[in-house]
């Protein structure tokens, strides 16, 4: 279950919002460089959110395995996908990420469901 509650936007419409977390990391991504994070053991399973800064472009692998860029004007199976919103992961998964940007800062929210993901 996630740690969402209902709320209001700034509008007045009905919306839902997350309980604060303290498992929260920021961390600037430098051009083509690969940085990783594994998800830490207090929770069996968590419900990741990636915030790039706006404009910025991440790519994000979930397998511990280096994400990589699409070649242009071609199709492929890939192991990563750009600016990815939300995903729910295992605690010891290790996301890596990286950027073609000159530098992208990045803030990586974890919410802990306290069961396993798959």
């Amino acid at each position: 279950m996630s740690r969402m509650q209902l709320g209001r936007d700034i509008n007045g419409f009905v919306t839902f919002s997350f309980v604060p977390t303290k498992l929260m990391y920021s961390f600037q991504l430098a051009k083509d460089s690969v940085l990783s994070l594994t998800l830490p053991p207090e929770d069996a399973a968590y419900e990741i959110h990636i915030t790039p800064e706006v404009g910025g472009e991440v790519w994000v692998s979930y397998d511990g395995v280096d994400p990589t860029y699409p070649t242009a004007a071609t199709v492929a199976l890939t192991n990563s996908e750009i600016n990815p919103v939300g995903r729910i992961l295992n605690a010891g998964s290790v996301l890596k990420f990286i950027t073609s940007d000159t530098t992208c800062r990045v803030s990586v929210s974890l919410f802990g469901l306290s069961l396993k993901a798959y």
